[in-house]
C-alpha cells in the first residue's frame, strides 16, 4: 500500500472501531467516501471481528455507491447471523425495487430487529416488518406509537407515512385529536400517512386537526400533501373547501392544488383569484405597490400560468390576466 492508502486504511480501522455516534461521524468526515477498493475489506469485517466492527463494516458498506458494496450488502443479508450486520445490511437495500422479497426472506430476524434496543437497528426491523407484512406486525407498531421512546415513534411514523397507515389509521386520528403533549408528535408524518387513506373521514380528521390556527401544523399539512403526492377524491375535495374558505388555509390550499394541473380546478382557482384581485385592490389603478400579503399566493399562481412574473407592482396586470384567462377557458 502507499501512504495515502495506508492513511485510509487507518482511518477506516477507526471508523470501525468506533461506537460513538458523534466520534464516528467526525472520523468519517476525516475518511470521506467510502469507495469500492474498500468494499473487499469491508466485507471481510463484516464477517469477522468484534461485534462493533461487524456492525460497524455492514454500517459502511451501506454508505458506498458502488455496485459491488450492493453485491455484498444482498450477500450479508442472505447469510448472516448477526442481527446488527442484518439489520444494517437490509436496511440499505430498503429502497431497491425488490426489497419486499429482501424483508420477507428472514422473517424471524426482521422479528427480531423491530423489538432490538439499539433504535437504529429497531427502525430499520419496523420498515422491514411493514414492508414484508408480517403476521401480528400492526399490534407491535400500534404498540410503539405509545412508547416513551421518540425513535421509535418517529421510526414508525416514517414508514407509515410512505406507505400509508393501513389498520393504523384510527391510531393515528386518535393521536391527532388527543396529542400527547409529554410525547414528540411529528404532525408532518401523520398528516402524510393519512393523504394515502382511502377512508373520506381521514378529511375530517384533518380538518379538525387544523381547526385551531396553528401555523406549524398549517406548513406541516401542506408539506404533506405534496410529500404523499396523493390525488385522492376526498384530498381534492378538503383542499377546494379551504381554498374557498377565510384564512391563511385558503391560500395553502390554493399552492397545493394548482400542482394537480387539472383543467376544470385551474379555472376554478383562477376565478377565486380574481375574486381576490377584485375585493383587495382598488377600483381605479394606482401607482402605489400594494403589498396585501393575502394575494401573494395568487401573484405566483397567475405567474406561473402566464409563464412570467406578476410583481408587487403588476398587481393589476395579474388581474387582467385572470379575466382574460377565464374568457378563453369557458366553463
Amino acid at each position: 500500500m502507499n501512504t495515502e492508502d495506508t492513511l485510509r486504511r487507518e482511518r477506516l480501522d477507526a471508523l470501525l472501531a468506533e461506537s460513538n455516534p458523534r466520534q464516528a461521524g467526525e472520523l468519517l468526515v476525516q475518511h470521506g467516501p467510502i469507495i469500492a477498493a474498500e468494499v473487499p475489506y469491508l466485507t471481510q469485517k463484516a464477517e469477522s471481528g468484534s461485534a462493533t466492527a461487524r456492525a460497524n463494516a455492514a454500517r459502511y458498506l451501506g454508505l458506498a455507491r458502488a455496485p459491488e458494496a450492493t453485491v455484498a450488502l444482498r450477500a450479508l443479508a442472505a447469510k448472516t447471523e448477526d442481527l446488527a450486520v442484518f439489520a444494517f445490511a437490509l436496511g440499505a437495500l430498503l429502497d431497491e425495487s425488490d426489497a419486499k422479497t429482501l424483508a420477507a426472506a428472514r422473517p424471524e430476524l426482521v422479528r427480531k430487529a423491530l423489538h432490538h434496543p439499539d433504535p437504529e437497528v429497531a427502525a430499520i426491523g419496523i420498515r422491514a416488518a411493514w414492508l414484508a407484512g408480517l403476521s401480528g406486525v400492526a399490534d407491535d407498531l400500534a404498540a410503539k406509537l405509545n412508547s416513551t421512546n421518540d425513535k421509535e415513534r418517529q421510526a414508525v411514523l416514517e414508514v407509515l407515512a410512505k406507505a400509508g397507515a393501513g389498520p393504523l389509521e384510527p391510531k393515528l386520528i386518535e393521536l391527532l385529536n388527543n396529542p400527547n403533549p409529554q410525547q414528540f408528535t411529528p404532525f408532518s408524518l401523520i398528516y402524510q400517512a393519512l393523504c394515502h387513506s382511502d377512508n373520506p373521514a381521514a378529511g375530517e380528521a384533518l380538518r379538525k386537526s387544523l381547526a385551531d390556527g396553528n401555523r406549524d401544523h398549517e406548513r406541516d399539512f401542506s408539506n404533506a400533501v405534496f410529500l404523499s403526492k396523493s390525488r385522492k377524491p376526498w384530498l381534492r375535495a378538503l383542499l377546494l373547501s379551504l381554498a374557498h374558505s377565510d384564512g391563511s388555509l385558503r391560500w395553502t390550499a390554493l399552492d397545493r392544488l394548482g400542482e394537480w394541473g387539472e383543467p376544470a380546478l385551474t379555472r376554478e382557482l383562477v376565478q377565486i383569484c380574481l375574486t381576490e384581485y377584485e375585493k383587495r385592490l382598488p377600483k381605479e389603478r394606482s401607482a402605489t405597490r400594494n403589498t396585501d400579503s393575502q394575494l401573494d399566493e395568487c401573484d405566483r399562481y397567475m405567474g406561473t400560468l402566464a409563464g412570467r412574473q406578476f410583481l408587487l407592482d403588476a398587481r393589476y396586470d395579474a388581474m387582467e390576466f385572470a379575466r382574460s384567462w377565464l374568457a378563453a377557458h369557458p366553463g
